[in-house]
């Protein structure tokens, strides 16, 4: 199957995050950003929980780490399934 490039853009703060994430699970950030897309595409639907959240909660709240694992951790189930 072909690849194509998707491009976004995000802040430092948060990019650095999740390329750390995506290190610590032993992933590229491209992985960890294909383990998303296909679940999104899968399924229809996003694979988490979406609220808003009011900026004074915002500090309390830790989804993208949360979401992170998450995605991960489907991603090695399905992989050991034979998905």
């Amino acid at each position: 199957m072909a690849t194509v490039s998707m491009n976004f853009k995000t802040d430092a703060e948060s990019k650095k995050q999740f390329d750390e994430v995506a290190q610590e699970l032993g992933l590229s950030s491209s992985a960890l950003l294909n383990i998303f897309v296909k679940r999104v595409a899968k399924e229809k639907a996003i694979p988490f929980r979406v609220a808003v959240v009011s900026e004074k909660d915002d500090d309390q709240v830790e989804i993208p780490r949360a979401v992170m694992e998450e995605i991960a951790a489907y991603y090695v189930n399905k992989k050991t399934d034979g998905e």
